[in-house]
């Protein structure tokens, strides 16, 4: 595998682990802040939820009050117009965050629950006619039994409707559970007040006693309420409170003690026994209405500091995911400078070397191998460019060689004497063109053969030993040789006879340059 793989299996294998590390947690911090986004409109949706269960209570009490009352018809009218108009602003606004999240989710119980709630409003629309029809008749058709129990049903509809909506199915904060606990606590003790205020203030508007059965349903209620309100403090109680629900806190417990201890219970022992109220109609409902404002009050403040919740755990989330992006836009960089770094220092030097190396190859020496890093990469450049430098010394050395020899040889092969060189046996392995020319032999005739085939018989036989003595000796003998031609004729050669040593100094050849002599 080559070095250029190898990195690219080793850049895949750390982009992959930097994806398996950094990808989930990634998600995990896109998950919880998807989280908080549903948390944060669930408790939107809770507050607009117990605002429209407000409004339509106090639209609720004002009709039975309207229905039962024997004087100031058009005062309450007024108030009652002004409460209808507050809760179809309410409704609106409940139906803007609902079916949104309706569609989004796709909850069939939710759709469910938000038909039935369009289908009481609806009701309620045909209710509100028929009290509007009340101006010119001398009776109205609908009476307030009916109109407390059709809002009743309408209210019941948007709280089951505002546990589903605001139901975000996630995993939330012990403490944002609490908080959302207590307002749920709040909403049931605004809930029975409103009923209570209904019932009374039709009652007291009559001057009728208070039914059996819907007296133990009133002594039910308010038990639930004084238990709620109880459980709500407590939870509140568990972490310390701002100033500003603590004063919100305060305000509820003086008015509901208040109302508790005193109102309620001269009323409702009167009502008990049929006897006459120590107040009005309108007083109730004014007093009754004074707590259920304080527990709205005191439920907003808790919404407002849920949402405080949401904020920071968003901040937090958000810091998170910022600093992991960080790390791994960090990581990302050190891993590119990296990659850089071992491209410059490693891969481009190895490039260099491997196209030195090819040019080498083919003998292009010429072109120097520049690498400027000091690591090994760096050394072995230097020492490859150390070889190509010698190299090329070497090969101009044997190019100035050649040049030389070249001389040498045309020197050789253009000598207008003979010249012969033997091998250690005395055979012919080259003879130059001028024996050619003084002997008639070819070149391809000679070699391999022996000198002595151009031999006449006339040259005495001490010549002969005297120069194998002196060659033996390792001297150079000179002499003169009458030897005989290709076509028989004589001819009369002046000899100078040399052996030849190789770089150890023994003896490789024998060199004889013949001068012809003959006249």
């Amino acid at each position: 595998m080559s070095i250029r793989r190898l990195f690219l299996v080793v850049f895949g294998l750390l982009v992959l682990l930097i994806g398996v590390t950094f990808i989930p947690t990634l998600s995990a911090y896109r998950t919880q802040v998807t989280h908080l986004r549903a948390i944060g409109e669930a408790n939107v949706i809770t507050g607009a939820v117990q605002r429209l269960m407000s409004a339509l209570a106090a639209e609720r009490g004002l009709g039975v009050l309207l229905l039962s009352a024997s004087s100031g018809r058009e005062v309450l009218r007024a108030r009652l117009l002004e409460a209808r108009e507050l809760s179809d602003y309410e409704y609106v606004r409940f139906r803007s965050l609902a079916v949104p999240r309706l569609e989004n989710v796709a909850d069939p119980t939710g759709l469910m629950v938000y038909a039935d709630i369009a289908r009481d409003f609806a009701a309620l629309k045909a209710l509100r006619s028929a009290m509007d029809e009340w101006k010119v008749r001398e009776r109205p058709s609908v009476d307030a039994e009916n109109w407390l129990g059709q809002l009743t049903l309408l209210l019941e509809a948007v709280r089951l409707g505002g546990e589903i909506l605001a139901n975000p199915a996630l995993p939330v904060d012990r403490d944002f559970a609490r908080l959302g606990l207590v307002r749920s606590l709040l909403g049931d003790a605004a809930e029975r007040l409103g009923r209570e205020r209904a019932v009374m203030s039709g009652l007291i508007a009559t001057r009728m006693p208070v039914p059996s059965s819907r007296m133990a349903e009133l002594d039910e209620g308010v038990v639930l309420l004084a238990a709620n309100l109880l459980r709500a403090e407590r939870l509140l109680r568990l972490k310390p409170l701002p100033p500003a629900l603590e004063d919100a806190l305060a305000a509820l417990k003086q008015d509901a003690s208040a109302y508790l201890a005193e109102m309620r219970a001269g009323v409702m022992e009167v009502g008990a026994s049929a006897g006459g109220y120590p107040v009005d109609e309108r007083t109730w409902f004014a007093a009754v209405t004074r707590v259920i404002e304080r527990t709205h009050a005191l439920s907003v403040e808790v919404g407002v500091l849920q949402q405080d919740f949401i904020a920071r755990q968003g901040e937090q989330v958000s810091r998170r995911a910022m600093l992991g992006l960080f790390s791994l836009f960090a990581l990302g960089l050190t891993l590119a400078t990296g990659v850089w770094l071992f491209r410059r220092s490693i891969l481009a030097p190895l490039g260099l070397i491997e196209a030195a190396a090819a040019r080498v190859s083919r003998g292009e020496l010429d072109e120097p191998l520049v690498v400027s890093s000091g690591n090994e990469v760096g050394r072995v450049a230097r020492a490859f460019e150390h070889m190509r430098t010698s190299l090329l010394a070497d090969m101009r050395q044997r190019e100035a060689a050649e040049i030389e020899l070249r001389k040498l040889s045309l020197a050789v092969e253009q000598s207008p004497a003979s010249i012969v060189i033997t091998d250690i046996d005395a055979n012919i392995t080259y003879a130059n063109a001028a024996f050619v020319r003084n002997t008639g032999y070819r070149v391809e005739e000679v070699v391999g053969r022996n000198p002595r085939l151009l031999q006449s018989g006339l040259t005495p036989s001490q010549t002969y030993a005297s120069m194998w003595s002196v060659l033996a000796a390792g001297g150079m003998w000179e002499g003169e040789f009458q030897n005989r031609r290709k076509d028989g004729s004589l001819l009369l050669e002046r000899v100078m006879v040399a052996p030849i040593r190789d770089g150890d100094g023994r003896v490789t050849n024998y060199l004889a340059v013949k001068e012809d002599i003959t006249e």
